[in-house]
């Protein structure tokens, strides 16, 4: 087998993968109208208010996330200290966006930033503010925001990521150089990570599966060659635009790392043709 440039190959493969999968994914998983996917957590209902935040917290302060039955009252958070938050995420529960309940949002409940605590005093009339009027109010303000930085003193910062679905050990920062600190480390690979996978049920015949080619090609998203290979065009990007300064893009997932490659690719084609100045 000849050597091939994977980023060649995987701009080939890229759009016939994509539609097979999609086909599946769509049958599977659409509403029964026909229209946008929506989230359906494991830990919720088929009501719609099952699958706020609010739910999700009575289930955290019930154990329904404990493995031991006997710790029924203790929350999702394993570690807390000045540097950094250590949580077991819970099943079907994104990083971020504009859904009823996030690993942000949840995160900015237990530790919320002055300002919203501020705001929550400040839009309120009530001399002796209860418990219950407190997590009304702070729930209707968490319930505004998607992304960390809509909250401009929010001190939680991703080191990085669990899919939608996968639960488990999830790293925070409390601060830019602790967050900084352990993305240079997953960035290095020094961190140690173990999954667990509970699989079900046969592969239908409709699921597309890779050729041996393929395997070859995408067997470098496991080694981290791909992701080498784009940081280090980020990098000389980053030397180049900023005159030698150069900011650690810090975690990005596989479907970001690939993402921005080929804006990289639409941007350089772009000065190639004097459409874009440098």
């Amino acid at each position: 087998m000849t050597n091939q440039d994977p980023f060649r190959v995987l701009q080939e493969d890229e759009s016939a993968i994509k539609y097979q999968f999609s086909k599946v994914v769509s049958q599977e998983l659409s509403s029964p109208a026909g229209g946008p996917l929506v989230d359906n957590p494991c830990w919720g209902g088929p009501q719609e208010e099952t699958h706020n935040l609010s739910h999700l917290l009575d289930l955290i302060a019930s154990g329904q996330f404990n493995a031991d039955p006997t710790k029924r009252d203790e929350t999702i958070i394993l570690h807390n200290d000045k540097d950094f938050l250590v949580i077991d995420k819970p099943p079907d529960l994104r990083m971020d966006g504009p859904y009823p309940a996030t690993v942000h949002k949840l995160v900015t409940y237990w530790f919320p930033p002055p300002s919203l605590t501020k705001s929550i005093l400040e839009h309120t009339s009530d001399t002796d503010l209860t418990q219950s009027k407190h997590r009304q109010l702070l729930l209707e303000q968490i319930s505004k925001i998607s992304k960390t930085n809509d909250v401009p003193d929010n001190i939680i910062r991703t080191t990085h990521q669990l899919d939608y679905a996968t639960s488990g050990v999830l790293l925070m920062a409390k601060s830019k150089e602790a967050a900084a600190i352990a993305c240079q480390s997953f960035a290095d690979r020094v961190t140690r990570k173990e999954y667990l996978a509970i699989v079900h049920g046969n592969i239908e015949k409709s699921v597309p599966v890779l050729t041996k080619e393929q395997e070859v090609t995408f067997s470098q998203w496991m080694d981290g060659s791909f992701e080498d290979k784009l940081r280090k065009k980020k990098m000389v990007t980053s030397i180049q635009h900023r005159k030698g300064s150069v900011t650690f893009m810090g975690y990005l997932p596989p479907h970001s790392i690939f993402a921005k490659w080929k804006g990289l690719k639409q941007k350089s084609r772009k000065r190639k043709r004097g459409d874009l100045s440098s």
